[in-house]
């Protein structure tokens, strides 16, 4: 074996310390790559729910809109309708009066 200046805490182990350190060298660079994709897997997850939060917040907003655009031309509808009644009904009883009067 050769080594480098950054190896010169290797010289004294034996060669199958050696072999088991690279195996657990393999072992662990493999393990930070599975880790690293499951990190990126997860970032996609994380986006793509904020991505449909944000659509179906904005899909909440225009029906919420929507409901009080209709809300407010039903009761402005009944309001005038009310109104329309009132006035019929007054009318009405003041030409019963008028009738009750002249009997």
């Amino acid at each position: 074996l050769q080594y480098t200046n950054e190896d010169a805490g290797l010289r004294d182990l034996q060669p199958d310390e050696l072999e088991r350190m690279r195996k657990d060298t393999e072992r662990l660079g493999i393990e930070v790559d599975r880790l690293e994709h499951e990190v990126a897997r997860q970032i996609s997850l994380r986006e793509t729910e904020q991505l449909e939060y944000a659509e179906a917040t904005e899909k909440l907003q225009t029906g919420f809109n929507a409901d009080l655009e209709n809300f407010v031309r039903v009761k402005d509808n009944l309001w005038q309708k009310h109104q329309e009644h009132t006035e019929k009904n007054n009318t009405l009883a003041c030409a019963l009066r008028e009738a009750e009067a002249l009997s």
